[in-house]
């Protein structure tokens, strides 16, 4: 066994069955910037029904007998394949419409990859604290303020120039910032309230829903105390004259002019009050259709629901970390995903721009983040079975993307505008942006692969 650690100490073990395995340490960002898992590659089959999906680092005193911990494959996969679609929409996606954010209500491609981060975010989080179990309270506190507001900091670089009187508070890696900080101190203090590291399996399959409930009860009390105050502010809170307490559209033009300047409701009036319009997104997509002023759907309201998704991640996480069976988790998995989609389905009545509560990535509203998780853990499940159960697929080439994922979201932003990653001119046909964007996508990869190679992470 050739172990590579973090502090470059090396072990060599020569087993009886002559396998060999090497094992580097890696990160896991964007999805959770803070989670240091480890990758196993050996020649010999590894049963990941016993394998520990933790973040700790390997230690020179441990019994060469021991397992190592191994890597989730199927969730840098799952990574990795949301930032290439990612890095495909924001390069333009080819020129085609569906590549496109919706203009309000409704779904597109584009508007599914983002939520998905924040899910896998919550997913890692589970890893992070049980790799960090031993370390102090204060030494996690720390982490958590640390990493929130480096994430902040890089989201208002990446964003922005120097104008600061334009500056856009709101963005991606912000509200990365935000929502991991109330996630990762909610797990924080309430990780300690669990006494068990695995809990009493119910005897009859039918209470797995109120098993997995009791078996978070603090945090699903907090979330669900978030999700009543999105929906008390989105339907009950004053919004001034021509802006109907509740609304919900696009303003501007739309129904006649009669709400031009309620863009977004409650959420737009909020982001005008406390940012003013200088520091909010000044192109939204509803803007082209409807004439709209500036709006950020990446603006303050909508965190809390983002907040919620998260926790619905971790909900994934604790159902990794708590069982070892392949089918008591892919049963979990898909039960937990039918279960948010019916939800998710009831609020919008099943109806792409309708419904009590429509699905609006704009708003991130609550059948939004809801059906975002269904599909969530169902995409996962897939990946699950390829990579982690079955091993038909080593996660490639997505796998490489989702295991430096912070640096390449931020280097394919910087060099938007950069050949040889764009180079279709306005008026050029699809064919040309399709090709353009292709191979941006693919340059990425196989500098995310380049990387992997020469062990080179980038770690918040």
């Amino acid at each position: 066994i050739h172990v590579h650690t973090r502090t470059h100490a090396h072990i060599h073990v020569h087993t009886r069955t002559h396998a060999h395995i090497h094992v580097h340490t890696r990160t896991q960002d964007l999805g959770n910037p803070q989670v240091s898992t480890t990758l196993i590659k050996q020649n010999d089959h590894v049963d990941s029904s016993s394998v520990n999906y933790g973040s700790s680092q390997p230690s020179p005193r441990r019994k060469s007998g021991k397992k190592k911990p191994s890597r989730l494959m199927s969730l840098d996969t799952f990574r990795g394949f949301s930032l290439t679609i990612m890095i495909f929409v924001n390069y333009g996606g080819g020129g085609y419409y569906f590549f496109d954010h919706s203009l309000w209500h409704g779904l597109t491609v584009a508007d599914l990859v983002f939520p998905w981060f924040i899910w896998i975010m919550g997913v890692s989080m589970v890893f992070s604290y049980k790799g960090r179990s031993k370390d102090s309270f204060l030494s996690q506190l720390y982490q958590v303020v640390r990493r929130s507001i480096i994430l902040f900091g890089l989201g208002i670089f990446v964003n922005n120039g120097y104008h600061l009187n334009t500056w856009r508070i709101p963005g991606v890696l912000q509200r990365f910032g935000a929502t991991y900080f109330v996630c990762a101190l909610t797990e924080l203090f309430t990780s300690r309230l669990y006494q068990k590291e695995m809990p009493v399996v119910p005897k009859h399959r039918y209470l797995v829903f109120i098993h997995d409930l009791t078996n978070n009860w603090v945090q699903w009390i907090i979330m669900v105390t978030f999700t009543f105050l999105w929906l008390m502010i989105t339907f009950l809170l004053p919004l001034g004259i021509n802006c109907p307490t509740g609304y919900l559209g696009p303003g501007g033009i739309s129904e006649g002019g009669k709400y031009f300047n309620c863009t977004g409701g409650a959420a737009g009036k909020i982001d005008n009050w406390l940012l003013t319009p200088n520091h909010i997104y000044r192109r939204p997509t509803a803007q082209a259709m409807y004439h709209t002023g500036p709006y950020d759907p990446e603006g303050i309201l909508g965190t809390l629901t983002s907040i919620v998704l998260c926790f619905l991640g971790v909900q994934c996480g604790r159902i990794l970390t708590s069982y070892q069976s392949h089918k008591e988790r892919i049963g979990r998995f898909l039960f937990w995903g039918v279960i948010l989609g019916a939800i998710a389905t009831g609020l919008c009545e099943g109806k792409q721009n309708e419904g009590l509560i429509p699905i609006n990535k704009n708003l991130w509203s609550l059948s939004f983040i809801l059906v975002m998780a269904s599909f969530a853990f169902f995409l996962f499940s897939l990946f699950y079975v390829l990579c982690d159960v079955v091993h038909v697929w080593n996660g490639s080439p997505f796998r490489f993307p989702g295991m430096n994922s912070i640096l390449v979201y931020v280097s394919s932003d910087i060099f938007y505008n950069y050949f040889p990653f764009m180079w279709a001119e306005q008026g050029n046909s699809h064919l040309n942006y399709l090709s353009a964007n292709i191979v941006a996508v693919v340059l990425w990869i196989l500098l995310s692969y380049y990387w992997y190679k020469i062990d080179f992470f980038v770690k918040i």
